[in-house]
């Protein structure tokens, strides 16, 4: 804190790590080294009120929407276990997610890199260690919350590295 002092810092934001967890639309999930990932959107259809009110008004059908969900959840869960490729992964994301999104945003390309990469098998935060790809889902506030405490672990050992960088 002294050495933040004295380059003038006044304040220290400790709850963005946390935050970005859930509230980010790219930066979701800190790892050493590198940018944060995109976590991988899974709205759970009964957690998610624009798709309750379609579903409500008629514009798309429940049983539809709780298919594609569990469609990517276990797409998801079987990728982890090396029964499927990231492509196939890629296309049940991509399907939930042009079901549930009116924007039509395309996050695939941010998945792909995610997915490739997983971040959480490296990881030794021990929340990361216990729930594996469910770290990367940005689903319930649970999960979500989960991914926030391992940002504040990240963003921790990122404080100690930049302190052992400039005791050096």
């Amino acid at each position: 804190i002294e050495r933040f002092a004295s380059y003038g810092v006044t304040s220290f934001d400790s709850t963005s790590p946390f935050r970005q967890s859930f509230k980010d639309e790219t930066d979701n999930y800190y790892v050493m080294g590198r940018s944060p990932y995109m976590a991988l959107r899974v709205p759970q259809v009964d957690g998610n009120p624009k798709l309750r009110n379609r579903i409500r008004a008629g514009q798309v059908r429940q049983e539809t929407a709780l298919k594609l969900e569990r469609d990517c959840l276990t797409a998801l869960r079987r990728y982890e276990i090396g029964e499927l490729k990231v492509p196939t992964v890629l296309r049940a994301l991509r399907a939930y997610e042009q079901f549930c999104d009116e924007s039509r945003k395309d996050r695939s390309e941010a998945y792909r890199e995610i997915l490739e990469d997983r971040p959480w098998r490296s990881c030794h935060c021990g929340i990361c260690e216990q729930v594996g790809i469910d770290i990367a889902l940005f689903r319930g506030s649970e999960r979500n919350k989960r991914r926030g405490f391992h940002n504040l672990y990240i963003f921790n050992q990122q404080l100690r590295q930049a302190q052992e960088t400039n005791a050096a």
